[in-house]
């Protein structure tokens, strides 16, 4: 399976640099969101496959087609003789190896997945099948392009090819219409009001900054590990979240468990 990007994209791990490395040392973390150099078109970077939420195993497996037929046989009356009964109990428990694994084992011994410049290349291992008329949901790790010359067309491409020497290309729909980014969010700074390990009650400031307005009605989602979420034991006296002067006067503002959001009602976010 073949995802070609705009040109910009980058599909791959976290590209670190000196300024944005992490010390574990340091109580304040680096800024982030500014896009890093990316790597040439010409080197190859290996990826990995997520999933997303709500992940359902969209493939199939060769044991498991060979053990439905045998099963089908069964079903219609027919009796198998030993060395099929043998077969089907193999590709049964293969069947079920491959299944456990799709649904929460390691991916990378089903898609292997690399990445050069913006094409993404996702390889099938031999006894994975992609069943016709599949939604194939997942997710890569990567960065967007960022906001460039105009007159580049904005357009992805979805491509399978064989895995033949040849890569013979079986079904292709270019063209495709990729996504109008407003701007990007860059995080200037996450500063903790207190650095002491057993902190219980404790704020931090975020320190955001857009490159464009964003118009009413806006949402600004932060999502962060579910180890910070407000411990139990935490006796603030004052709101959960509180916006600062550059927000707008009248903001929404939600909590969940491991996510916030702030949502401006009547005037951009800025």
């Amino acid at each position: 399976v073949e995802v070609e990007a705009p040109e910009g994209y980058y599909f791959g791990p976290e590209l670190e640099t000196p300024e944005s490395a992490y010390n574990e040392l340091e109580p304040m973390p680096p800024p982030q969101g500014r896009p890093p150099a990316l790597p040439p078109v010409s080197q190859v970077v290996p990826c990995e496959i997520l999933r997303p939420p709500e992940w359902s195993c969209p493939v199939s497996f060769t044991p498991c087609e060979t053990f439905n037929d045998f099963e089908e046989l069964r079903q219609r009356g027919i009796d198998l003789v030993p060395d099929e009964m043998q077969t089907m109990n193999n590709n049964r428990f293969a069947c079920q190896t491959y299944e456990t694994t799709c649904a929460t084992g390691d991916l990378k011994t089903l898609l292997s997945c690399r990445s050069m410049g913006p094409l993404l290349e996702i390889t099938l291992a031999p006894q994975v099948v992609l069943p016709p008329r599949t939604v194939f949901h997942f997710q890569v790790t990567g960065y967007n392009a960022p906001q460039g010359d105009p007159s580049k067309k904005d357009t992805w491409a979805f491509r399978t090819r064989s895995s033949d020497s040849e890569r013979t290309i079986l079904d292709e729909k270019p063209a495709v219409p990729g996504l109008e980014l407003v701007g990007a969010i860059f995080v200037e700074s996450v500063v903790p009001l207190d650095t002491k390990v057993g902190s219980i009650e404790n704020y931090v400031i975020l320190t955001i900054r857009l490159t464009n307005p964003c118009p009413p009605r806006a949402v600004l989602r932060i999502t962060h590990p579910p180890e910070f979420r407000r411990n139990a034991n935490a006796a603030f006296q004052g709101p959960g979240i509180e916006a600062g002067p550059n927000f707008p006067n009248q903001v929404e503002k939600r909590q969940g468990i491991s996510v916030f959001e702030l949502e401006a009602l009547d005037e951009p976010i800025r």
